[in-house]
């Protein structure tokens, strides 16, 4: 089984369904932190510890407290008219004022701001349009008198989704199946869900289709629409995964048990080729293979299967890489005997070595240029093995590896051999400290940064770099230029 949830990011544009995936992960994480929303002209933030909201703002007038309280006629117009006096002569908060003028007590002062907090969260799943921000941060050292749980803010913010081009988008398609959960995400009481609710769940109690639920006629279908997204995003409905046919079972137990023979495999094997075989079937071979495991990688759409593939493609780029280097070792060896004169072949396989670098060099930074990291690695892997003593083709190994989904890891290498082979390049030590920044290594990238502006006092990338690693983050800035 499966959910109908995605992984949100902390940052981009906003939606309902944004705002649905963030509080699931900061739930199901139990985070700590600030999701900030801006549309238009306003902006509203959510304080959230340990998984729970804690705290909201917004500044909007009819989000304050005074206009919630108003709004459900917990107070007079008498009363706040006299509060806000209070608030401007005495320099106090609204709530404060009210206890001290005895209008309510302090209990009653904790739930009003629940509703008001409550009331703040539930308006954000109107909202069509927008930015957000999640930065995480260590729990609330101040003691707040309430904690709202997620689960139950959801369930009542995706009832109030009035979007239905935007639940149609993202739900799965009409003909997938769907079962009740055995193990529901929550712990929340299904006495409390509506008929509406309660009737989608009991449809789908032996498996039925999205299409099915919908098409049954005793509901509005946008009513059915919206309570099978909302049971899906709570987990009490969960996607049933189709069974595999036997030829993707075959490609599946042929991804598996090449992946599990990666690290006992030697390079000839992984080729199908010996030592002794020479360079233009050795790079046949390896091109042939490379087209296979593409063929492989279009016939599923598995993300587990799609990283094994990866990681394969990957060993099959260093086996032929490491042979490539034996060979070339060879060839250095026996150049490097001593000659009474250069023979012709030595100087033609020279030759032959300086132009394949200079190709392979061209054609790498134009795979970079178009952000094609995949296409980048495979030739930065020949270019690397033919000149490994050259820093600018180390980093820019580095470069393209930090942005591979699964290669990421193996990029910090090539960056500090980039540094270790040219320490007095400021270049290499920038891209050594970007590359600690976006892996949160924020003192190792501070320490490099730093380093190359010793090197060149106006590298414009150090100073930029070393800058923003010192702000809180881009969206902070945005909204403080925006509300300033």
């Amino acid at each position: 089984m499966t959910s109908v949830a995605t992984e949100p990011g902390w940052m981009g544009a906003f939606s309902p369904v944004a705002l649905t995936n963030v509080l699931k992960r900061v739930a199901s994480e139990s985070c700590s932190g600030e999701l900030q929303v801006v549309s238009g002209n306003w902006i509203k933030t959510i304080r959230v510890d340990d998984g729970a909201i804690r705290f909201a703002k917004s500044n909007m007038r009819q989000d304050r407290l005074g206009e919630s309280m108003l709004a459900h006629e917990c107070i007079s117009r008498s009363d706040y008219r006299l509060a806000s006096e209070k608030m401007a002569a005495d320099g106090c908060r609204f709530g404060e004022a009210l206890v001290e003028m005895g209008c309510l007590d302090r209990k009653k002062l904790h739930r009003e701001l629940g509703v008001q907090v409550q009331r703040i969260v539930l308006s954000l799943f109107r909202v069509r349009d927008g930015l957000y921000s999640f930065e995480e941060a260590g729990p609330n050292e101040t003691p707040l008198p309430f904690s709202l749980p997620v689960p139950p803010l959801l369930l009542k913010g995706l009832r109030r989704i009035d979007d239905g081009r935007l639940i149609l988008s993202a739900l799965p398609p009409a003909d997938t199946l769907v079962r009740m959960a055995e193990k529901p995400t929550y712990n929340l009481d299904i006495t409390k869900l509506a008929a509406l609710e309660r009737s989608v769940l009991e449809k789908a109690s032996d498996g039925a289709t999205i299409g099915d639920i919908v098409r049954d006629g005793s509901h509005e279908r946008s009513s059915a629409l919206r309570a099978c997204y909302t049971l899906l995003s709570l987990g009490l409905l969960e996607v049933e995964a189709p069974q595999p046919s036997e030829a993707s079972e075959a490609i599946r137990e042929l991804i598996e048990s090449q992946f599990e023979r990666l690290e006992s495999t030697s390079e000839e094997d992984m080729l199908g080729v010996t030592r002794e075989t020479p360079e233009e079937p050795l790079r046949e071979a390896y091109a042939s293979l490379c087209g296979e495991w593409a063929n492989v990688r279009e016939e599923t759409d598995d993300d587990t299967l799609i990283e094994k593939i990866d990681a394969i493609e990957f060993r099959l780029a260093a086996a032929y890489h490491q042979l490539l280097v034996e060979r070339n070792r060879v060839s250095e060896t026996v150049a490097a005997e001593p000659l009474d004169e250069p023979t012709e072949q030595s100087e033609g396989d020279d030759a032959s070595r300086h132009a394949r670098v200079e190709q392979l060099e061209r054609d790498s930074k134009l795979h970079l240029q178009v952000k094609d990291w995949t296409g980048a690695i495979s030739l930065l892997h020949e270019l690397v093995a033919l000149a490994p003593e050259n820093a600018e083709y180390q980093l820019m190994m580095g470069q393209a590896m930090q942005f591979h989904p699964t290669l990421k890891s193996a990029a910090e290498e090539h960056f500090v051999q980039a540094v270790t082979l040219a320490p007095n390049d400021a270049p290499a030590h920038v891209g050594l400290g970007r590359y600690y920044q976006r892996a949160k290594k924020h003192a190792r990238a501070s320490a490099a940064l730093e380093r190359a502006l010793e090197l060149d006092p106006r590298n414009e990338d150090a100073k930029r770099y070393l800058e923003a690693g010192r702000q809180p983050t881009r969206m902070s800035r945005l909204f403080k230029k925006i509300f300033r």
